[in-house]
């Protein structure tokens, strides 16, 4: 079953850019979502590398506001036109990944306290 997520790479975060995940009833809610978390965010001294609301069969372990291990490693493959949605895979280690983020598409290389918890 799909479901909407949010996905939000942070800069400054860890030695690598880190991405969260977070569910959202529809894309209309994610959107306003992500505009909240961006500010909060931002305002905290965190940068924004990306942000995509997308829908998806994946399931990932709850947020951990307080997370000191990113035991997930991911490769985030978002196009430029949003409507395109992104792909999230799953790594084995970080040094599995190649980062274009300039590229079309963008290929962000993250880390996350939140491992996938379905397929």
């Amino acid at each position: 079953m799909l479901s909407t997520v949010l996905i939000l790479v942070t800069l400054g975060h860890a030695d690598a850019p880190h991405v969260a995940f977070s569910t959202a009833r529809d894309m209309a809610a994610c959107e306003e979502k992500a505009t909240a978390l961006t500010g909060v965010l931002t305002g905290a001294g965190y940068r924004i590398a990306a942000r995509r609301c997308i829908q998806t069969d994946l399931a990932f372990a709850p947020y951990d506001h307080g997370a000191t291990e990113f035991p997930a490693s991911y490769r985030l493959t978002l196009p430029a036109e949003a409507a395109q949605g992104a792909t999230i895979e799953p790594l084995a280690t970080l040094a599995d990944c190649t980062a274009n983020p300039d590229g079309d598409p963008a290929v962000w290389c993250a880390v996350s306290a939140q491992p996938l918890v379905s397929r």
